[in-house]
């Protein structure tokens, strides 16, 4: 019942930062063939090239979503982390739609770890939102639904997506490229509009949240002094 009663909260962050996810393990998965078919990288020189864009990007990203956050929730903002996570659709479409298309290798690459950065970016900032509005006796369940929701239509449907679009839709292998900004083109909106549709539903839990921890402080303090 608690859950059915923010669901509108939930699912907001559950659905975006899904899109996100299969945005990014998408073109992850894909990658390798991308650079090999337009660029003429080898697979192992992709490899050494994303592992050291990651290192740098991944967590550039995640700092960037907690300090975002923390620093609007501080400002008194109580959709602060929808804020932060919507930061990650709005900056990453842009590089994610251009990045396939460019002929240059370098510019490529910059495109894609411009794009990570704002990929990797909700991944923190969903975690911190689902915990402000959840009771701490409720938070092992509200992450088990982010993940789950996160594996299934992030981790799973990304690349079959980018499969399906490549070999049926457009059925040619030479067009990757096309099929990955078609992904970038149908996630990134979904992401945004979702954490649109939580976002009042979000401020609201945040609100009921601290009033709840404010009301169980103000009870404790009578029974602290008689104890003491």
């Amino acid at each position: 019942s608690f859950f059915k009663s923010r669901a509108k909260a939930y699912w907001g962050i559950y659905f975006s930062v899904a899109m996100t996810a299969a945005l990014g393990f998408g073109t992850m998965v894909f990658l390798t063939f991308f650079f090999h078919r337009f660029h003429g990288v080898t697979p192992t020189d992709v490899g050494k090239t994303f592992g050291i864009v990651t290192l740098f990007t991944g967590p550039a990203g995640l700092l960037l979503g907690g300090y975002l956050a923390d620093r609007w929730y501080s400002a008194g903002h109580k959709d602060a982390h929808i804020k932060a996570l919507l930061v990650a659709p709005v900056c990453y479409l842009i590089p994610a739609i251009a990045a396939p298309l460019v002929t240059d290798t370098s510019t490529a690459w910059a495109l894609f770890a411009v794009g990570n950065i704002f990929l990797s970016l909700p991944t923190g900032a969903g975690f911190a939102a689902l915990q402000i509005i959840t009771p701490n006796r409720m938070r092992g369940q509200a992450i088990a639904g982010y993940i789950l929701v996160g594996s299934t239509l992030g981790y799973g449907a990304g690349p079959v997506l980018l499969g399906v679009m490549t070999d049926y839709v457009f059925m040619d292998p030479m067009k990757l490229n096309y099929a990955m900004v078609c992904l970038a083109a149908i996630t990134a909106p979904l992401a945004f509009f979702s954490l649109i549709w939580g976002r009042k539903a979000f401020a609201a839990a945040v609100l009921a949240e601290e009033t709840r921890i404010a009301t169980e402080e103000k009870q404790s303090q009578p029974v602290e002094k008689a104890v003491a």
